[in-house]
């Protein structure tokens, strides 16, 4: 978000917006105003900050039978890193062959979106939005492309919803009581450390108290 001057001046403009009474009122807006009130382009945000923070560099799956992928053969037992931050994700995809995917893989094409190669590598909450027709008011599409933070399925991560409320809260408090000013890039830049999860490396803020 300091990075991006303009996106959050809108994501600030939209939470007072939709939290006008807090706003008149000169007050916080409480946790139950905001997980109530939806707000996409919050939701765009926040998607968008875990698509290119990449918290957790893969998710491990276990194969239980035999089986292949895109003709390679994987024996039952193999452990499959799938790794979220390269190709498709941040990095434009490469040539898939369809004659190679399986028809469940085929059938399933659709329920995701891509994103656009020219810009994937960059910071866009715009791209979690789409018009609702026939209003034509941005409505947040959690489908609009690749995202695997907290993995998929039935053992995607089981505090994914608790997860979403504490960054609701805690993005809205942060944007609404604080301007994140811009910074030299050795004090504000995407180098992380390799641990469990990625850390950042350069954490730094600059902050300017908004009065309210």
């Amino acid at each position: 978000m300091e990075r991006d001057q303009k996106s959050q001046r809108r994501l600030r403009d939209e939470l007072y917006n939709a939290h006008a009474a807090a706003r008149s009122e000169g007050r916080l807006p409480t946790a139950g105003e905001i997980t109530r009130n939806h707000i996409p382009f919050l939701e765009a945000v926040i998607e968008e900050t875990s698509r290119c923070s990449t918290i957790v560099p893969t998710v491990i799956r276990e194969s239980i039978v035999d089986t292949d992928v895109l003709g390679y053969p994987i024996p039952k037992g193999t452990m499959i890193f799938f790794v979220i931050n390269a190709e498709g994700f941040l990095q434009p995809a490469f040539e898939v062959d369809e004659a190679k995917r399986a028809e469940t893989s085929r059938q399933a094409k659709h329920l995701y979106g891509n994103w656009n190669p020219e810009d994937i590598g960059e910071f866009n909450p715009l791209r979690w939005l789409k018009a609702e027709k026939p209003s034509r008011q941005d409505v947040f599409d959690p489908h609009a492309g690749p995202q695997l933070t907290f993995g998929a399925g039935p053992r995607s991560c089981f505090g994914r919803k608790l997860a979403y409320v504490e960054l609701r809260i805690a993005v809205t408090l942060l944007t609404w009581t604080f301007e994140l000013l811009e910074m030299e890039e050795r004090l504000s830049n995407l180098e992380t450390e390799d641990y469990f999860t990625l850390l950042p490396r350069n954490c730094y803020v600059k902050l300017r108290k908004i009065k309210y």
